[in-house]
């Protein structure tokens, strides 16, 4: 079996998605050595796969692959024919609008429903159409929570054919001190914190809860905030509280930091926040419960998923993360962390999902 891959989400530094996809596929094309992989791209990837089954076609001839739409919505189908794949697995969630071969969906989120606002208005009308299209059309299709198998019956009245929980790296597990220090050190890091991670934009809440945390920092001596992530987009008023916040010595953004030095970050960081207002899932919950690592978050219906029974839940707006705060600081609620009980779910597991949604993917 020839499987295409659409490897956009593996262009740029991994984040969420790409790290699902990641793993899921190098996972699965261990399980599947006799299969062939093809990754299509318009871009070089920022990731290197070192398997024999796994290739890449690196497509850069004219104004179809320079310009990034144009390869979503005709470049890659186009493409995918060319190679003669006999399915393909569309990663990012909106495949081109013309596939001629069968198409596996994978489904992260409906921020286009939930917080459209929160988007370009290009990547909202594409993925809007791409998205409503391919949930009707494409021969299989699995998310990634329970939480968006829902929105998707309830959207679509459509039942998925699977459920992929994400994983973490075995790196994040709890480390020791000496561990944690050496990386402080590395980014200038003394005493106690509390940690964000995530990419900055707006639909993460990172505006709002800066805006709180900075009021109450002197007032109930919290710690200083370090927060780690991608740059993002429509981050402007983002980027400018934070600075605010870095002048007052309660904010201080390390950018993206990758898989060498996050667990240490995890590990020794007080509480980890994640004040989202929608998510798909959210792997920073479960990075952060395995190197254990006490967590504060929205009670976002997926969120729940990554989060389970330890995580300290409250609303994404100005008024929940106020009381969340108060909380812990005035009332000194006892933080603590499950470090990962009840997590059964791999990725090897998943990808034994994954090998069986492409061989039903194959026999459409």
């Amino acid at each position: 079996m020839k499987i295409g891959v659409d490897a956009s989400v593996f262009v740029d530094p991994l984040t969420g998605i790409g790290n699902y996809s990641y793993h899921l596929l190098v996972s699965a094309a261990s399980l599947m050595p006799g299969d062939e992989f093809v990754l299509f791209s318009n871009r070089p990837l920022s990731v290197d796969f070192n398997q024999n089954n796994i290739s890449v076609c690196l497509v850069r001839n004219g104004i179809i692959t320079t310009n990034n739409y144009l390869w979503k919505l005709i470049g890659l189908g186009l493409s995918a024919k060319k190679e003669n794949v006999d399915i393909f697995w569309s990663t990012s969630g909106a495949p081109s609008i013309w596939h001629s071969m069968p198409v596996l969906l994978t489904i992260y989120d409906y921020v286009y429903r939930f917080e459209p606002t929160s988007m370009s208005w290009k990547s909202r009308i594409f993925r809007t159409i791409s998205q409503s299209y391919w949930v009707k059309h494409a021969k299989k299709i699995f998310t990634i929570s329970n939480a968006v198998a829902n929105e998707t019956r309830n959207f679509y009245s459509c039942e998925v054919d699977n459920v992929i929980l994400p994983s973490t790296d075995k790196c994040f597990t709890p480390l020791n001190k000496i561990e944690i220090d050496e990386v402080k050190n590395k980014h200038n890091l003394t005493g106690n914190y509390n940690l964000i991670v995530g990419t900055l934009e707006p639909r993460k809440n990172i505006q709002v809860f800066l805006d709180v945390y900075i009021k109450l920092f002197s007032k109930y001596e919290l710690p200083p905030l370090i927060m780690v992530g991608y740059k993002g987009w429509k981050n402007k008023d983002i980027n400018q509280i934070i600075h605010y916040g870095e002048k007052l010595g309660c904010v201080k953004p390390l950018g993206y930091i990758n898989n060498n030095d996050l667990p240490a970050l995890y590990s020794g960081a007080d509480i980890f926040f994640m004040p989202s207002k929608y998510e798909g899932f959210g792997m920073p919950i479960l990075e952060a419960r395995m190197c254990g690592t006490p967590v504060v978050c929205s009670n976002v219906p997926a969120m729940k998923e990554s989060g389970g029974d330890a995580v300290f839940y409250h609303s994404s707006s100005r008024e929940g993360i106020t009381h969340a705060l108060e909380e812990i600081y005035i009332n000194k609620r006892k933080m603590i962390s499950d470090k990962g009980k009840g997590i059964k779910w791999s990725w090897e597991s998943g990808a034994e999902q994954l090998r069986e949604l492409f061989i039903d993917t194959y026999k459409q």
